[in-house]
């Protein structure tokens, strides 16, 4: 289980830094708001271990930093040639 809550993290890590890439600012709200809406669910669903609070899952995937970069979302943002930015 830890291993799929983590996959799935660095998944929608990387859709928020290739939409900051890309300078949709809707993709960023839609990834952030999706993941407190599962951490939710989660929670009602298996009472297993304690999970963080969803806000908190969201403040990570928000501060979410690539591995092999070190990039962030708003390096991402600042960098992107996009006009909407």
């Amino acid at each position: 289980r830890e291993l799929r809550d983590r996959l799935a993290f660095e998944y929608r890590g990387h859709c928020v830094l290739e939409a900051c890439r890309l300078a949709e600012p809707a993709r960023v709200k839609k990834q952030l708001s999706t993941l407190g809406q599962q951490d939710i669910s989660s929670i009602h669903c298996t009472q297993q271990a304690p999970l963080p609070v969803p806000s908190e899952r969201v403040t990570e995937l928000a501060n979410y930093q690539h591995l092999g970069t070190g990039d962030r979302p708003l390096h991402c943002a600042a960098a992107s040639v996009y006009p909407k930015r």
